[in-house]
């Protein structure tokens, strides 16, 4: 039998160089083709009558070939081939650009299906670059529901659906169950085996329903099951002993008043810490609600009681903030900070791991640079994780295990509603910070359209003026290349991108020192232009969301968000936490000129509403509840590609159909749950 983790290269119809550009998309092994599973589907299943097609439309139709090819170049000097085409109800013509081989392959006479984007000229049909199926060939490309998938250059969704069919010829019985057959049966759902052919190759519509359904309460199952066992192995006694301190004496070190959530929450720590048992709690709370604070009351405790604590952060921009933020706090009690990022130097790591030799109390505020596998922390009592959902779930385990079951804080600065974050953080405890620390102002938010471009220009120059700064995010870096031209026809809208705001700022305000930022600048780089930025030295910032991740920029009050159609609720209000921290009047205007009721519901909802959890909660009534399980749960195979499929009753039935088996055979020895067992091994292995 066939193995699910030979090489993708075993594979008929892949060879080295088709090999290599699988591997420029994370697929490496036949278990990596099948689960990655389609981004969106054509339901080509429709043959369309000519004289009923719809202009700027797909559409699939059956034609016969009715005249001789003509070649003739464009300006530009592109080939064309031209074809005259019929049906009993009509004429259409059939162009082909550049395509050298279309030749041989059309005779006058014979039938064809065609799939492809339909115009109009005049009372004339025209179809460009359709694919096409002679009448006795196999329906694959046409005449069916066709899968889309996400796809690097040079490999083309045709080639791809041609490797997948492949694969799944080859490997199907190898694709084995873990679901315990009464779960099955209970649920009403399909095999492992049918649902991978139901997401690559549905023959219908209630075939996609039904392979979609189980794909997604599969994943969800196994989460949960491994939620489960987490949740046990954290009700094992830790051999961490916490002292009994006075929170007053931290309290009174502090520059600021507390607010009445931010104790209640540090209560709820402190306890766990003084359990006996391993402490594994989420902290999540709005922009700006004084995490970071929180999360110095539990290192405090930590340190107070003998301990080394670690606290890691996404980006070295923000690692150095926490740094400077923790070491003021921390020197008044005489407890080392160390800083530990990519950019410290080998001497001064050296120097820091034989610091901690002594088993002092220490604090180590890092990113990733943390994890390294060589890093030893002696004596470590607790592990904190900023900004969790910009971290895999891999990552977060992968600090847990520097020490012998540490205690654990996770930060998260976009609230979920409750019944749904218990869904996503199954093994944590939750708490919630519902207020904001006295004196930070509700940020003004306003939804434009391009008409108020020029009025736009004058109000950033108002407050540049001022002395103050400004962020501008866009959705895109630059021209999306001709390989990309299918995303195109997915979005009409005009998309201002990163290098044409900049350039136009930089010609409208040639005395302001404007810059840009995205993700495919190196990491110095970046770090570099944020560090001008908060330093003043930039007056604007345009950016794509590398932005979104909280560093504190108390001199910027303006944010202009271009297509804000584009994104999700819960992001733009991450977005607009950006500014306002400085107490300041701030404003953040959403530009866009979209017309989707959809897309205008969302953007009025965060115009008129500061607070994050009932944003969240209507960022879940918009948009269902998969695109929170996406954003979280990074790391987990397959989540990303199935979170649209989700739906409150899948994840309800999922978490139930989990408890029942778990509480059952907790260690998963009955022979029924074998399978299963080895999922839930195998996904651990992912995360560590």
């Amino acid at each position: 039998m066939n193995n699910l983790n030979s090489d993708i290269i075993a594979i008929k119809g892949v060879g080295p160089k088709r090999a290599a550009l699988f591997h420029k998309m994370g697929i490496f092994t036949v278990e990596d083709l099948l689960l990655n599973f389609p981004r969106k589907y054509e339901d080509r299943s429709f043959i369309c009558p000519i004289r009923l097609l719809t202009a700027n439309r797909s559409s699939c139709i059956f034609c016969k070939i009715s005249s001789s090819p003509i070649i003739f170049y464009s300006k530009n000097n592109v080939r064309i081939i031209k074809y005259d085409a019929k049906d009993p109800t009509g004429t259409i013509t059939l162009l082909f650009f550049n395509q050298h081989y279309i030749n041989p392959r059309l005779s006058v006479g014979k039938n064809f299906y065609m799939y492809g984007n339909v115009y109009q000229a005049g009372h004339r049909f025209y179809m460009s670059n359709p694919v096409f199926e002679a009448e006795d060939s196999e329906k694959f490309y046409t005449r069916r529901i066709v899968p889309i998938y996400k796809l690097t250059s040079s490999l083309s969704n045709r080639e791809f659906n041609r490797v997948v069919k492949n694969c799944y010829e080859q490997y199907h019985t190898s694709i084995e169950e873990y679901l315990p057959e009464k779960i099955l049966v209970q649920y009403n759902l399909c095999s492992a085996s049918e649902a991978i052919k139901g997401i690559h190759f549905p023959e219908s519509k209630s075939e996609l329903k039904s392979a979609t359904k189980r794909a997604a309460f599969g994943n969800l199952f196994r989460l949960f099951c491994l939620q489960y066992q987490l949740r046990e192995i954290r009700r094992i006694n830790s051999n961490i002993s916490v002292a009994d301190v006075d929170l007053d004496d931290f309290y009174n070190a502090l520059p600021f008043s507390l607010t009445n959530s931010q104790r209640c929450v540090i209560r709820e720590i402190y306890t766990d810490l003084r359990s006996g048992k391993v402490m594994a709690r989420l902290v999540q709370g709005d922009v700006g609600s004084g995490k970071t604070t929180i999360a110095a009351a539990a290192i405090w405790v930590l340190c107070k009681s003998g301990y080394g604590c670690l606290l890691m952060a996404p980006t070295e921009i923000l690692a150095n903030q926490h740094y400077a933020k923790l070491k003021n706090i921390f020197d008044k009690f005489n407890i080392p900070v160390y800083l530990l990022t990519g950019s410290t130097c080998s001497s001064d790591k050296e120097k820091i791991l034989m610091e901690l030799s002594k088993e002092l109390p220490y604090i180590i505020i890092g990113t990733h640079a943390l994890i390294a596998e060589s890093n030893q922390y002696p004596n470590l009592g607790l592990v904190v994780t900023d900004e969790q959902h910009r971290f895999g779930v891999e990552q977060r385990y992968a600090l847990i295990s520097k020490g012998i079951h540490p205690h654990a804080l996770i930060m998260s600065a976009t609230p979920i509603p409750r019944t749904l974050a218990m869904a996503i953080y199954g093994e944590l405890d939750i708490s919630t910070l519902s207020d904001l620390p006295p004196g930070r102002k509700p940020v003004n938010t306003y939804l434009v359209n391009s008409s108020y471009s020029e009025r736009l220009c004058r109000f950033i120059h108002k407050i540049v003026e001022k002395g103050q700064q400004v962020y501008i995010v866009c959705a895109r870096i630059g021209k999306i290349l001709d390989n990309f031209s299918e995303e195109i026809q997915e979005d009409t809208t005009v998309i201002r991108t990163v290098y044409e705001v900049a350039d136009d700022l930089r010609s409208r305000f040639p005395e302001y020192t404007v810059e840009y930022l995205h993700g495919k600048l190196s990491s110095d780089k970046k770090e570099d232009i944020m560090r001008q930025f908060i330093s003043g030295v930039i007056n604007i910032l345009v950016s794509t969301t590398v932005i979104e991740v909280g560093v504190d920029v108390p001199n910027a009050t303006l944010m202009i968000i271009e297509n804000a159609e584009q994104y999700g609720l819960a992001q733009l209000h991450q977005l607009r936490g950006r500014i306002g921290r400085g107490g300041k009047e701030s404003y953040c205007v959403l530009l866009s000129n979209t017309k989707s009721p959809e897309s205008l519901v969302r953007m009025k909802a965060l115009e008129r509403n500061s607070d994050g959890m009932k944003i969240s909660e209507e960022d879940l009534r918009l948009r269902g509840p998969g695109d929170f399980f996406g954003n979280r749960q990074h790391g987990l195979p397959t989540f990303n590609s199935i979170t649209k499929y989700l739906s409150q009753s899948i994840i309800n039935s999922a978490q139930k159909a989990a408890t029942l088996v778990m509480s059952e055979d907790p260690n998963l020895k009955n022979a029924e749950n074998h399978n299963l067992k080895l999922e839930i091994e195998s996904l651990k292995n992912k995360l560590q």
